[in-house]
């Protein structure tokens, strides 16, 4: 079963990654917060203030952040902190097992696509895979360049996140030549 609940004991996933986020850059206001999931190479959730805003402000109800008004330049703003009740309720999702549904295959929607690539013409389908390569090699670029940004954090497990990302894109693209070497006529 997937790490989530509803009660005030547990934190759904999209949850626990906004704590994380408040105990590793905190204290941060609601905008930085956005901006960690607007900048992330990975899409899963949405990096909108009408999705993190709203989230914040039941974790703070929640009793899981707190918040401080400050001002910096001529703004008012709030930075959050973890509390210690989130930073408990933080842990236990981190520690929660890791079972068969957190190693399951990712949401793949380039896999699927190419499971219906028999649809087209050949030449079609060989240049659509072409273009998804490329696109992919620009991922890797990207990636890459996270990477070397992360080379000095203090913890590597940013940086060994960064290079799960380019691993996958590498992968992703190899795979994709089997798919257009498998597409001759």
């Amino acid at each position: 079963m997937a790490k989530q609940s509803k009660t005030t004991n547990a934190a759904t996933e999209l949850e626990a990654a906004v704590l994380g986020v408040v105990w590793r850059d905190g204290p941060c206001t609601r905008y930085a917060i956005r901006q960690d999931f607007r900048e992330s190479r990975a899409p899963r959730w949405s990096g909108s203030a009408g999705a993190i805003y709203p989230l914040v402000q039941r974790l703070e109800l929640r009793g899981l952040v707190r918040s401080k008004s400050t001002v910096r330049g001529k703004r008012p703003q709030r930075d959050y902190r973890i509390t210690p009740r989130g930073r408990s309720v933080f842990e236990r999702w981190l520690r929660a097992p890791f079972g068969p549904a957190e190693a399951a295959l990712l949401h793949d929607p380039l896999r699927t696509w190419v499971l219906f690539l028999d649809a087209l013409p050949l030449d079609e389908a060989r240049s659509l895979v072409s273009g998804a390569i490329e696109v992919l090699g620009q991922e890797v670029l990207r990636s890459k360049e996270d990477f070397r940004e992360h080379a000095n954090d203090k913890s590597p497990l940013s940086r060994l996140a960064a290079r799960n990302a380019l691993l996958l894109s590498q992968a992703r693209i190899r795979w994709l030549v089997e798919v257009k070497e498998a597409l001759q006529p």
